[in-house]
C-alpha cells in the first residue's frame, strides 16, 4: 500500500522552446485529470549547466544528461515518483498508477530482445556497441523510458548519469539519446524490474499508430483517444498538423504558422523515410 506517501508526478524540458510547450500541455492535461496531485516541470535551474560540458569532441547525446541528472535527485523514500515524458498528453486519472509502485523497484518497459538487436531493430547492436566501449556483460534488453515510476533512490540512476557522461556509446542511438546508458545502468546495478504491462497501463505509443483528428477528438487506430490514459506523442509529431490540433486543445496560443507548415512538410518525409529504413 502507498497511501501513506506523497504522489509527484514530473517531466523535464530543456533545449529548444518546443519542448517547452510539450511540457506545459502535458502539465495542463495531467492537472486537468488528476486535480489532488503535484505535478512539476522541471528545466533550466535544475541540473548542471551546458557550459559544463568540457569535452573536445560533443555529440548529442551530451546534451540528453539533464534528465538522467534529475533522477538522480529524486530520491526520497516517502514519495512516489512517477514520470512522463514531456511529449504525451493525459486523458485519466492516473492514481492508480501509484498504488502499483512497490518498494525498491523501478517500473519501465524493459524487454529482452531475441534477435540480440534492440527493440529488434537490426543495425542496433547495443551489447556489441556497449562491449567496444568497455561495458561488457550487458544482455539484449531494451527500454522505453518515456513513462518510469520509483520511490526512493534507484542507485541506476546514478550509474546512468555516470555512464553517459564518460562513455560514447558508438551508434546512431548511444550517440544521440540516453536511453542506451540507463539501461547499461539497469543491468550493472540488479535493479529489481516491474515490468509495464500495457494491458494494465493504457499508454499509447502514437508513432505506432494511425492517427486524424476529427470531432474534436484524435482517433487512433479507429479508437477515441479516450480510451488511452497517456498519448505518448513523440516529439517528431509535434509538426503533425493532426497531432497539433489535438495540443491547440490545451494551448489556444499554438499557431500554425507559415514557418511550421514547412517544417511540418519535411518533418513528416523525414520520418516516413526513416520507418521505411528502420528494420533495413
Amino acid at each position: 500500500m502507498t497511501s501513506d506517501k506523497k504522489n509527484l508526478a514530473f517531466t523535464v524540458a530543456f533545449g529548444d522552446q518546443k519542448y517547452q510547450s510539450m511540457a506545459e500541455i502535458c502539465k495542463k492535461s495531467f492537472e486537468l485529470m488528476n486535480p489532488n496531485i503535484e505535478f512539476k516541470i522541471f528545466s533550466d535551474g535544475d541540473f548542471t549547466p551546458y557550459e559544463n560540458i568540457n569535452k573536445k569532441l560533443i555529440y548529442p547525446k551530451d546534451f540528453k544528461y539533464p534528465k538522467l541528472e534529475i533522477f538522480t535527485k529524486l530520491k526520497d523514500k516517502n514519495t512516489n515518483y512517477m514520470f512522463i515524458d514531456a511529449d504525451s498528453i493525459i486523458n485519466n486519472n492516473l492514481s492508480k498508477y501509484f498504488d502499483t509502485i512497490n518498494e525498491g523497484e523501478l517500473t519501465i518497459e524493459y524487454r529482452l530482445n531475441k534477435t540480440g538487436f534492440w527493440a529488434n531493430i537490426n543495425n542496433l547492436n547495443f551489447v556489441e556497441t556497449c562491449k567496444k566501449a568497455g561495458l561488457n556483460n550487458i544482455k539484449p534488453y531494451s527500454i522505453n523510458s518515456g513513462f518510469l515510476m520509483w520511490r526512493g533512490h534507484q542507485m541506476c540512476f546514478d550509474k546512468a548519469l555516470e555512464y553517459i557522461l564518460n562513455y560514447n556509446l558508438d551508434d546512431k542511438k548511444g550517440l544521440n539519446g540516453d536511453e542506451y546508458y540507463l539501461c547499461a545502468a539497469i543491468q550493472k546495478c540488479n535493479t529489481k524490474i516491474n515490468q509495464l504491462n500495457y494491458e494494465k497501463f493504457k499508454i499509447c505509443k502514437l508513432w505506432n499508430e494511425n492517427f486524424k483528428f476529427t470531432k474534436n477528438d484524435l482517433i487512433i487506430s479507429n479508437k477515441s483517444s479516450k480510451e488511452f490514459d497517456i498519448i505518448h506523442y513523440g516529439n517528431h509529431n509535434y509538426y503533425d498538423l493532426d497531432l497539433f490540433k489535438m495540443l491547440q486543445k490545451y494551448n489556444i496560443e499554438l499557431k500554425i504558422t507559415p514557418k511550421f507548415f514547412i517544417k511540418s512538410i519535411l518533418k513528416t518525409i523525414k520520418f516516413n523515410l526513416k520507418k521505411l529504413f528502420r528494420y533495413g
